[in-house]
């Protein structure tokens, strides 16, 4: 117990402070970018830092300045391959947001009149191109995109994939529980795993599945059948119910979530906390593991002499003391 009283004793109101806004800033980026790439490649440096900082402890020196190089070297690289993916997360919120909002409840897609309306459009034999965004920018991989900003619902996507609507052969982002833009161009998919009977349609969806990781929900207007596209795969769903599921799924609305949404709160201070022991533990390792050399010079005095014995004069006044050592 006195030990851990002596250790707090020696600790300054400065490195408090330290240890508080830097696991602030950590908190802060988990808040931003929770979900992303860039936070799991984030996760990937603070390992390989983690590894680093063991290697130096075991006395590994070349392991240890090979695995610094490769921590900077990635801290760089993951600015220039996320540049848009870390643009888009910050286009989209405000300063405020950016240096203290916290995770609000998100806007529910309406996965069931998606569903609903997929179906509906099938049974007419009117082809649609409805996508739905993952963690992904997609801004420079689709184009040609008309500002709409209206609220999902089933009327709105009829009447946009409309027969004699101009921006009828496009395609449709929504994000949220709103249409954003409307008669999207996307890329074509040249595989040639793809079927011949295959149609610009077809190819769209598969292209941009395959470029991003968004889910494209696709009305085929020959064969009046609903598929989806996400990644390399693309597969017929005949059932409203299972096209429901696939976008839960890929929107990360699973019913353990919604029945629960507590655990958003419980999750969050979970990573407050790690945030604090993670940023304790690099200020550890900082403050108390490096080798420490100071050197005094101390006075030489004479106390507690013999009465008898005068002395008239020394070669030294003082002695210099060098005090090493690590914690």
């Amino acid at each position: 117990m006195n030990e851990i009283l002596s250790f707090f004793s020696t600790v300054r109101w400065q490195d408090y402070v330290d240890i508080t806004l830097n696991s602030y800033i950590l908190l802060r980026l988990y808040v931003l970018f929770r979900g992303t790439h860039v936070f799991r490649v984030l996760i990937g440096i603070a390992l390989l830092w983690f590894s680093q900082r063991i290697a130096v402890s075991l006395g590994l020196i070349l392991t240890s300045w090979a695995m610094q190089g490769i921590t900077a070297l990635a801290a760089f690289i993951i600015i220039v391959v996320f540049r848009n993916e870390i643009r888009s997360v910050l286009q989209a919120k405000t300063l405020k947001a950016i240096l203290w909002g916290f995770p609000q409840k998100p806007v529910t897609t309406p996965i069931s009149i998606i569903a609903q309306s997929a179906f509906e459009l099938a049974q007419r034999h009117c082809g649609a191109l409805i996508i739905l965004p993952g963690m992904e920018d997609i801004t420079d991989v689709v184009h040609s995109g008309i500002p709409w900003n209206g609220l999902v619902s089933k009327e709105m996507i009829a009447s946009i994939f409309w027969h004699d609507n101009p921006v009828h052969d496009g395609a449709v982002i929504i994000q949220g529980d709103q249409v954003v833009e409307v008669g999207v161009i996307l890329p074509l998919s040249h595989s040639k795993d793809l079927p011949s009977d295959y149609g610009t349609r077809h190819r769209a969806a598969a292209g941009l599945a395959e470029a991003t990781d968004a889910l494209v929900v696709l009305v085929s207007e020959e064969r009046g059948k609903v598929l989806v596209a996400k990644g390399p795969d693309m597969h017929v769903i005949n059932q409203k119910a299972a096209l429901e599921q696939v976008l839960r799924e890929h929107l990360g609305l699973t019913s353990e979530e919604l029945a629960y949404p507590r655990k958003g709160k419980v999750r969050f201070g979970i990573a407050a906390l790690v945030s604090v022991l993670f940023i304790t533990g690099v200020w550890f390792s900082f403050t108390r593991g490096l080798y420490t050399l100071i050197t005094l010079e101390i006075p030489i005095e004479y106390m507690n002499s013999d009465p008898g014995i005068e002395i008239i004069d020394t070669s030294l006044t003082a002695v210099r003391l060098d005090l090493s050592g690590s914690g």
